[in-house]
């Protein structure tokens, strides 16, 4: 039995040693896993934090397209109208001129046409002159 008794001595020897490092080791992988989670944990937050910063510059952004599209629309409306405006003023002048051209050029060729029947008619009353001279 002595055996038995040595064994189970040497055993106990061996055992205790053992379940001191198991139970060192268990506790240093537990503050471990405790230093990992709470640093996943904040890095978790610090990734959350910044997504919803990235959401604000974007909803920012958005914002400041839309004005600045709002904007442009605007002013490129008005550049249209006053461009609208400016070419029906510049075709009412034009016609009003193309009008008044068209009146001096009338009256131009009645002028001519009446400068004509009366040179026509000064011409006639030459030969009635010669004729009535040549009868006499």
């Amino acid at each position: 039995m002595s055996n038995a008794q040595d064994f189970t001595s040497s055993v106990k020897e061996k055992w205790l040693p053992y379940m001191e490092e198991t139970e060192k080791n268990y506790h240093q992988d537990t503050t471990t896993v405790e230093n990992g989670r709470c640093s996943l944990e904040g890095g978790l937050k610090d990734c959350s934090e910044k997504a919803k910063m990235g959401l604000t510059q974007w909803k920012d952004a958005q914002d400041s397209l839309l004005s600045l599209w709002k904007g442009n629309i605007a002013s490129v409306e008005s550049i249209v109208w006053n461009g609208m405006e400016a070419n029906q003023l510049l075709r009412a002048k034009l016609s009003s001129a193309s009008a008044a051209a068209l009146r001096d050029v009338e009256i131009a060729n009645n002028g001519t046409c009446s400068l004509l029947k009366l040179s026509k008619l000064h011409v006639q009353f030459a030969e009635i002159q010669r004729t009535a001279c040549a009868l006499r």
